[in-house]
């Protein structure tokens, strides 16, 4: 899960994290990047977020792969 900060001077961070187990739910992956956001804010606190973007990467089907299959 990444998350994606600009601020309103057009400075740019970005903070990601690895979820283990991989997630398939919105939720959890709305507080991961909420997590991420939070520890950011304490850092700089006060700051104009002028733009603000969650992503995902190395994504996978859900869902149990067939047994059978070779």
């Amino acid at each position: 899960v990444q998350v994606k900060i600009r601020q309103a001077d057009f400075q740019t961070f970005t903070r990601q994290r690895s979820v283990q187990p991989p997630v398939c739910h919105t939720d959890q992956i709305y507080h991961v990047a909420c997590e991420l956001l939070g520890t950011w804010l304490e850092e700089n606190p006060g700051t104009r977020i002028r733009l603000l973007g969650v992503g995902g990467s190395k994504l996978s089907p859900a869902g149990q792969p067939d047994l059978f299959r070779a």
